[in-house]
């Protein structure tokens, strides 16, 4: 697939994009760097400076690999585990270190035959540029098409844009704790063309700078959806995340997106 212009004016801007996919995460998981040394005291965050979104952001996007990776995984819907069914199953090519650093998506049937590729490519300056091809042809995707769900899940095309990693426009509002774990409180405005309408708030582990949960409000002020990390696996010896659930709120239907191989030169899986 050739390599997509910038998002034209109609279409949104990488600023503007929903947050991104989680299996990113996975990598930055096993990729991150030490804890900041300069990092405020979770106890005393009343009395400390909290770092800007953008520091936060920064030191995440350190930890993305500077090697070509491959990650293949599944995508379930259903409430419990047993109820769960597979919708498709996914390919992730993603390459950091080119220019433009890009990463495509490849979504195949239960036969393993391609049904659709997206491919997300990051300029210099911030701005993205997107392609989706469906059955062999190029298909327009605007705004609203951008947004909406993947049918069968609670995924979005904008969820796998991986764009909150290179907003500059959000802010850190506080810590909280996510399974445990101190996190800062990134938050974002809606984004323009997204159904909910209200802010985004995303939790960043202090330590491991990685993602741990992400809650998109509504216009009304409730919760519209959310991405939480449900658990993490061993690869060459350190963690990154197996699962992740997206949930469309208040329905109990839950997409779960699994990670089930990660291939890269220098990686070997422990699981």
């Amino acid at each position: 697939m050739p390599v997509p212009a910038r998002s034209s004016p109609g279409r949104p801007q990488s600023a503007r994009l929903a947050l991104g996919f989680v299996l990113l995460l996975a990598l930055s998981a096993a990729c991150a760097p030490g804890s900041d040394p300069d990092e405020p005291d979770f106890a005393q965050a009343g009395e400390q400076r909290l770092p800007p979104a953008e520091s936060v952001l920064s030191s995440v996007r350190s930890g993305l690999p500077s090697i070509p990776v491959l990650l293949r995984g599944q995508v379930l819907r259903g409430g419990l585990p047993r109820q769960r069914r597979r919708i498709f199953s996914f390919e992730a090519e993603l390459d950091f270190a080119s220019d433009p650093a890009s990463i495509q998506y490849t979504l195949l049937d239960a036969f393993g035959a391609v049904r659709r590729q997206l491919l997300v490519v990051w300029f210099a300056d911030g701005e993205a540029g997107w392609q989706l091809e469906e059955d062999g042809k190029i298909s327009p995707l605007d705004g609203a098409g951008f947004y909406a769900p993947i049918p069968g899940t609670d995924v979005a095309w904008s969820d796998l844009a991986l764009s909150f990693l290179w907003r500059r426009e959000g802010r850190t509002t506080g810590l909280g704790r996510v399974k445990g774990r101190e996190c800062y409180i990134l938050e974002f405005s809606p984004p323009a063309g997204a159904s909910a309408g209200g802010p985004v708030r995303v939790w960043i582990d202090m330590k491991m700078r990685v993602f741990l949960k992400m809650e998109e409000t509504g216009r009304d002020g409730q919760l519209a959806r959310s991405f939480s990390v449900k658990d993490f696996r061993r690869v060459s010896g350190v963690w990154m995340v197996k699962n992740v659930e997206v949930r469309s709120h208040p329905g109990k239907n839950r997409t779960l997106i699994r990670v089930d191989e990660l291939c890269a030169p220098g990686l070997e899986d422990a699981d």
